[in-house]
């Protein structure tokens, strides 16, 4: 938001400066192709909801029984606990571990953007010209998916443990029926920021009305950087944590693609115009981490202040 609020602020104090220094009674601007013009604005763009990849809910054993009912792992030293005045039926806990997918969102103020634009003139015929355009744009996104669903199997066995040892193997009660109680909750969360960088360079298609507005297409290319951090935690257990997994993935991809744009502009004096333009956004592949996927095609739009020099 940072950069935002300077994009909006230079945009503002170019605009101001622009106009105290431009006599409104001028005549008539006359084009001229060789001229080149700057534009500072903000942009806009409907981002696709990230997808998060499954996130993986580690797997555990765990074993309780009446006189100990919390869940603790299953190993040599914790069934040390039972058995000790002889013996003793203990619950053992099976649970397979399992993943879990979801999607994140966006908020509208992530969508904006500082947009800094150039254009040259090419070529002019009658009231049509043709321009090289450039535009750099930067998006600062960041996103979060929280599940508590609840994958996998569990499933409950009995053992019997004398002075803390297994006396036998696990089995079912009655014999035959696996118990499928579910005594075991987990959740996972996945965290993604992105700061996205988006070049394109492309020829515009003017054609140029006599009362300072103009209509235009526009084409090109771009490059997208995107600048990815993503973390993953995930956790198995009933009032405690039983089981957990971390993990974390930065990557950076360079993204081609290109655009497509339709817009108007307005010249207000010789020096200063408005343009609004709405565009079409595609990228050749996805940006991605190990846990995060996140379309790059979408709509949008800029808003900018053009100066003709």
């Amino acid at each position: 938001m940072k950069l935002l609020r300077l994009s909006v602020l230079l945009v503002a104090a170019f605009t101001l400066g622009s106009l105290q220094a431009q006599n409104l009674n001028d005549a008539e601007h006359s084009y001229s192709s060789d001229n080149w013009h700057l534009s500072l604005g903000i942009s806009y763009r409907n981002f696709r909801k990230p997808t998060f990849k499954s996130s993986a809910i580690p797997d555990f054993k765990g074993t309780f029984s009446t006189d100990l009912p919390d869940i603790i792992e299953y190993s040599d030293s914790n069934l040390s606990k039972y058995g000790a005045g002889g013996l003793e039926t203990v619950n053992v806990i099976h649970y397979s571990g399992g993943k879990l997918a979801g999607r994140g969102h966006y908020g509208c103020e992530e969508s904006l953007a500082p947009a800094l634009g150039f254009s040259l003139g090419l070529a002019q015929q009658d009231n049509l010209e043709f321009n090289l355009v450039a535009n750099l744009q930067y998006f600062s996104l960041d996103s979060a998916s929280r599940r508590n669903s609840f994958s996998g199997i569990e499933y409950t066995r009995l053992q019997s443990v004398m002075f803390g040892i297994p006396s036998g193997a696990e089995y079912d009660e009655p014999y035959g029926v696996t118990n499928y109680t579910s005594y075991l909750s987990g959740n996972a969360r996945t965290t993604f920021d992105l700061d996205l960088y988006v070049l394109d360079l492309g020829v515009s298609a003017n054609y140029i009305f006599q009362n300072g507005l103009q209509a235009y297409i526009a084409a090109g290319a771009s490059l997208s950087l995107a600048d990815m951090e993503s973390s993953s935690y995930s956790r198995v257990g009933d009032s405690g944590v039983l089981a957990r997994q971390r993990g974390r993935d930065n990557d950076i991809d360079y993204i081609f693609g290109y655009y497509a744009s339709i817009g108007a502009a307005y010249w207000i004096t010789e020096q200063v115009g408005l343009s609004l333009e709405l565009r079409k956004d595609e990228g050749f592949k996805k940006a991605d981490t190990k846990y995060v996927k996140q379309d790059l095609d979408a709509y949008g739009g800029i808003l900018k202040c053009v100066f003709r020099f």
